[in-house]
């Protein structure tokens, strides 16, 4: 009987303050399971932290002015998840409508492609700024913002997507494209959806973090808020934890670097920045083919480091069930970041053969039978040319194999000595006594990988940024007023949690979100989760800032 009157009360106070109807059901509900929740609301009504919306009994929200503060809304979910309720994961909001799309012509070089995805009316806009470098911008990435409250810019960066040129390394640098965010707010703010004058927030993920810091230190006046996923600095180390032979990654995988760097000379993959130095002339060159084997070899590796993360099932990433650790402004409990880290993936569920790439995951048996290697029982060597051929595909390439004398059913180029034959347009040249083992077709020839190109590009020159630059004290303390929300993997192996935790000790204020066994990926389904959280926070959190 008290513990109905004791709620029935609460519920009366809170109709009384014209609290939001699922406010009065969610008390009412607290009530029958634990008494302290009641009291912990009933605090929160003491504090003024009720109401129907965000503004207060005396205001309306409507006629609030434009940018002034909010007072901020009662907060239930903490009393009720310290009584055992689970918030339902979040997933990806429904596909926005897009708005706008345009080019920019931002200098004699290169125009960049942008696109307006959600609400055309929203008061908040937020800006994706996409990995690699060189990965470019897809309509996905619009969706974990919610498409009624926000509208989302999207944009390629120079080089890749549907910037042109693609794959272009001219003009192609941090400055520049620092410079091409402004151009692309500037003429945001001239067009039909209503002005841009700061970005309200920014969404990076791995390289894309480093430009979100980059950009938000050269304009902290035009950033209202950050959200980090999968942090990357741009630091040697980093870089060579990635591709150089001195780095992490190839001690975890051994056998996949040794393939990564198999077509370069002992000199070359002696050191990282000589790694780096092989592949970049690979990637630039004039033929196709070169072209194609280094990028095969580049994306093999990339994926085979995020298969150790991951166990993959048609379709669905399988992220182990380690928890999440909320790291707050002022945490100093986190001594040692190497050792948290190697923590986390020794407690993370890894999976088995990312078949995409051809390369085994951790959780693949692979053997050594005398003759060849298996992967889960299967020929390496016949997985890694199924896997070339979906790569292949994937471009519009179509590729024969052949040995001795060169032939293709399509537009081909050969090279040989002896007898060559085509069936239809081709070119034969000859020198000595060389023999073509590979037919290219004339997609082939046009096609530009211009992630690989562009991650490489970047990487050789550390982002075109100085060592540690964007974790300087003078470079933090212009953006320690802004408020941000990182997202970390914890088994990250891409861009390891180190990174992750070197940035929260240099900026106390940005809160930490590492995520026990989730790897790299924005669409691991605990990573996603977090971003839409921290995307929902920014939106209705008061005068544009998280309080934490």
């Amino acid at each position: 009987i008290m513990r109905h009157t004791c709620r029935a009360s609460l519920v009366v106070m809170l109709i009384a303050l014209n609290a939001k109807p699922t406010v009065c059901f969610c008390a009412f509900s607290a009530g029958l399971r634990d008494a302290t929740a009641g009291e912990k609301i009933v605090r929160s009504i003491g504090q003024g932290r009720v109401g129907r919306g965000a503004a207060g009994p005396t205001e309306s929200r409507r006629g609030r002015a434009r940018g002034s503060p909010r007072r901020p809304r009662l907060h239930l979910f903490g009393p009720l998840m310290e009584m055992g309720y689970k918030e339902k994961a979040r997933t990806l909001y429904e596909s926005p409508p897009q708005l706008e799309s345009g080019n920019i012509k931002v200098d004699d070089v290169h125009t960049i492609h942008y696109r307006v995805y959600g609400n055309a009316k929203a008061e908040k806009t937020a800006l994706f700024l996409h990995g690699g470098p060189g990965a470019g911008c897809f309509p996905n990435h619009a969706r974990f913002f919610d498409p009624k409250r926000w509208r989302v810019v999207l944009f390629d960066q120079r080089g890749c997507g549907s910037s042109t040129p693609k794959g272009c390394e001219g003009n192609n640098d941090t400055p520049h494209l620092l410079s091409d965010i402004e151009q692309l707010r500037n003429v945001i703010n001239s067009g039909n959806n209503g002005p841009v004058e700061a970005w309200d927030l920014l969404l990076g993920g791995s390289w894309g973090v480093a430009l979100a810091l980059a950009y938000a230190q050269k304009h902290p006046d035009k950033v209202r808020g950050i959200v980090l996923r999968g942090v990357c600095t741009m630091r040697a180390k980093e870089i060579c934890w990635l591709f150089g032979p001195e780095g992490g990654a190839a001690s975890l995988n051994p056998r996949g670097y040794k393939a990564f760097v198999s077509d370069l000379s002992v000199e070359q993959r002696s050191k990282c920045h000589t790694v780096l130095d092989a592949f970049r002339q690979r990637l630039f060159s004039s033929d196709a083919q070169v072209r194609s084997n280094a990028a095969s070899r580049w994306s093999a590796w990339e994926g085979s480091m995020s298969s150790l993360a991951y166990s993959f099932s048609p379709g669905t990433m399988q992220p182990s069930s380690s928890p999440t650790r909320v790291i707050n402004k002022g945490d100093t409990s986190l001594q040692s970041s190497q050792g948290l880290a190697f923590d986390v993936l020794s407690n993370s569920s890894v999976g088995s053969t990312n078949r995409s790439q051809a390369t085994p995951g951790a959780a693949s048996v692979v053997e050594w039978d005398g003759h060849r290697w298996l992967v889960d029982g299967r020929d390496e060597v016949e997985l890694q040319l199924e896997a070339k051929e979906r790569f292949q595909a994937r471009f519009g390439v179509r590729a024969a194999a052949a040995t001795g004398n060169a032939s293709a059913t399509d537009k081909t180029s050969a090279t040989a000595t002896g007898n060559t034959t085509a069936r239809d347009k081709t070119t034969a040249s000859a020198t000595g006594n060389a023999t073509s083992n590979v037919s290219t077709s004339s997609a082939m020839s046009g096609w530009v990988p211009a992630q690989a190109m562009l991650t490489c590009f970047y990487s050789l020159h550390g982002g075109f940024l100085a060592e540690g630059q964007l974790m300087q004290k003078e470079n933090i303390d212009k953006i320690r007023h802004i408020p941000c929300i990182a997202v970390q993997g914890g088994a990250d192996l891409i861009c390891p949690p180190g990174t992750a935790l070197d940035l929260q000790e240099a900026w106390p204020e940005m809160r930490l979100v590492l995520v026990g066994g989730a790897g790299h990926s924005m669409y691991d389904p605990k990573i996603t989760n977090e971003l839409i959280k921290a995307t929902d926070q920014f939106y209705t959190s008061f005068d544009g800032s998280v309080t934490f």
